[in-house]
């Protein structure tokens, strides 16, 4: 591939062609490895319900109970989202869906050729609870090669190559298998240049997404091509500005999970979550803290009621709701524009 491009799922592009991005969202997805079979026949009756417009209010408190809210495998749908977004201005997607999340390598390419939105895809492995059955019986090694696999020749037959790894997930606190997968992910970079996106969770400990971070860059990754998501899921900086005076990108990429916020965990003490309100003020306090350069913004849409089609704020929510407010609390347009296209650029391509 050539210096300066980007391989997206039709092929490379000049990353002088990317416009504005999202770094962080999913098209097809299917997070239902997150779903727990309930225990009354009562509530696996109410919780595997079809989704409809009647489930959607419920949804927003209880996310991962209902098994159809976590699946959005619907072509028409994301094509909608995909054509509204760049109706509203918008450029290129970085769609981040692995195995064991519905990544879908053909309906992604299918996706982008009649949206006409180039669509970077990722590679790796997800979370330690929805890891490919292989990786348990295997050494960082081999999940390197397929990483390095899929990045230089493709998914399986499709021929579609990935452009990003990640998101590579990590728990709270990381288990050993994730910490494999990170040694994967490094060594996979550091023999083909392709950016890290590092999944964080926010529970208990808000601040162990560094051990996640720590593990890749001690392999001797530039920080500049590590992406740590969720920086904003819980409305506290100190996170978001450990991963940006590292030298890694902070994402801002929850914009629209508002009702998320509110969401019921049954018997545990969950920490409070963002507002959008919380992720702009976040984002002042990494621009005056001197992070311009250091801050990628996206949404992180997967499940249904994310969707426009299903009554969610869609792709377009930073471009048309977000960007006025962060315009109207003294980031120049200019700002944004640097935020929203130079930056996940610069990570892409370097």
């Amino acid at each position: 591939m050539e210096e300066g491009s980007v391989m997206t799922v039709t092929g490379p592009l000049a990353a002088a062609d990317l416009g504005l991005v999202l770094p962080h969202e999913h098209l097809i997805a299917n997070a239902t490895s997150q779903w727990r079979v309930p225990e009354s026949d009562e509530d696996l009756a109410e919780q595997t319900r079809p989704y409809r417009a009647e489930l959607h209010g419920k949804v927003q408190t209880q996310p991962f109970s209902y098994r159809s809210a976590m699946q959005q495998l619907d072509l028409d749908v994301a094509l909608t989202e995909l054509r509204s977004y760049a109706a509203a201005g918008g450029g290129t997607v970085v769609e981040l869906g692995i195995p064991g999340y519905g990544r879908d390598a053909a309906a992604l390419q299918v996706l982008s050729r009649l949206s006409g939105v180039p669509v970077v895809m990722g590679c790796g492995e997800y979370v330690a609870h929805s890891h490919s059955p292989y990786v348990r019986h295997v050494g960082a090694e081999v999940v390197r090669d397929v990483l390095i696999d899929e990045i230089t020749v493709g998914v399986g037959a499709t021929g579609v190559r990935a452009g990003i790894i990640g998101e590579i997930g990590s728990g709270n606190p990381v288990d050993e298998q994730e910490l494999k997968v990170l040694d994967a992910a490094a060594m996979a970079h550091l023999e083909t240049g392709v950016p890290i996106n590092i999944h964080r969770s926010i529970f208990p400990d808000p601040m162990a997404g560094l051990v996640a971070l720590d593990r890749v860059l001690d392999h001797g990754v530039d920080p500049a091509k590590v992406v740590v998501s969720h920086c904003d899921e819980r409305p506290e900086p100190e996170f978001a500005l450990a991963v940006a005076e590292r030298g890694a990108w902070a994402e801002l990429d929850t914009f629209g999970m508002e009702q998320w916020a509110s969401t019921a965990r049954q018997g545990t003490t969950y920490p409070a979550r963002s507002y959008d309100h919380h992720r702009i003020d976040m984002l002042l306090r990494l621009l005056d803290a001197g992070h311009l350069d250091r801050v990628l913004l996206s949404h992180d849409i997967a499940m249904k009621p994310q969707f426009s089609a299903y009554g969610g704020w869609g792709l377009t929510h930073l471009l048309t709701n977000i960007r006025p407010q962060l315009e109207a609390r003294g980031v120049a347009p200019a700002e944004v524009d640097r935020i929203m296209r130079d930056n996940p650029r610069r990570m892409l391509a370097g």
